[in-house]
């Protein structure tokens, strides 16, 4: 299960510098990562590949469907390798961390080694998109297997970048956003909103609860864990009721 709340605020982060001092450990899972590996490595995070990114690699790769040959294709072999993993991901997705690390040891790292092993045979023609599958892959390696070091590392970005994407899509219409200000205080309703989202809440209520209660906060700020989402306050208040 993804987290619910978040574990660590990285501010003011730039390439090359970030102000980390009070993270010792994290990971990130991204094809491309804003911070340099120097950067990576003096503050211990360790980076996370995004299994999905390879696997549209792998299908974007697929022979046309004219093709009458019934041997797999090295793209078919390298997309059934990615499948594997993704349907064990989906077993183990109501597992606790602890669990769910020790699941994956059993049973994924096995398949990640002979992938590995296979990748080496793979032949491609330059320029192919076969070529910029194998690269891929290749050059990824050093950190695929990294999810598997925590229990809590998702396999891919997916829920990172599904959580964005509605940003990305509504700031194409966001006609008043042309201040900083009015900038941050959007990201910071975003933020409020797909929290919610992830704590199971009424949005409109929860919203509401914030705008109520926000004043009481002003001069007492110990009390705004209060109006977080996983709060047992807001659980109460605004959790969605399951259909029985």
């Amino acid at each position: 299960m993804p987290a619910t709340a978040p574990l660590r605020h990285l501010k003011e982060c730039r390439r090359g510098k970030c102000n980390t001092e009070e993270i010792p450990h994290a990971t990130l899972r991204k094809s491309i990562c804003i911070f340099e590996e120097k950067v990576l490595a003096k503050n211990m995070v360790i980076r996370c590949g995004c299994f999905a990114h390879m696997r549209r690699y792998w299908n974007e790769a697929l022979p046309g469907k004219s093709r009458k040959s019934s041997d797999k294709t090295p793209a078919e072999i390298g997309l059934n390798y990615c499948n594997q993993l993704f349907e064990l991901e989906k077993e183990y997705a109501d597992l606790d961390a602890d669990t769910r690390k020790a699941k994956r040891l059993e049973t994924e790292s096995a398949i990640w080694e002979a992938y590995w092993s296979w990748l080496k045979t793979v032949k491609p023609a330059g320029g192919s998109r076969l070529a910029k599958a194998v690269t891929y892959a290749k050059n990824q390696k050093p950190y695929m297997e990294n999810y598997l070091l925590d229990g809590r590392c998702s396999i891919s970005n997916n829920i990172a970048e599904n959580i964005a994407r509605p940003y990305a899509v509504g700031r194409k219409n966001f006609l008043f956003h042309d201040t900083v200000k009015g900038a941050r205080a959007s990201s910071i309703i975003y933020s409020l909103v797909e929290t919610a989202k992830l704590n199971d809440l009424n949005i409109y209520a929860y919203l509401e609860t914030v705008l109520l209660y926000m004043p009481d906060y002003k001069n007492e700020p110990e009390g705004i864990e209060e109006l977080m989402p996983w709060s047992d306050m807001i659980q109460q208040r605004c959790r969605i009721k399951s259909k029985s």
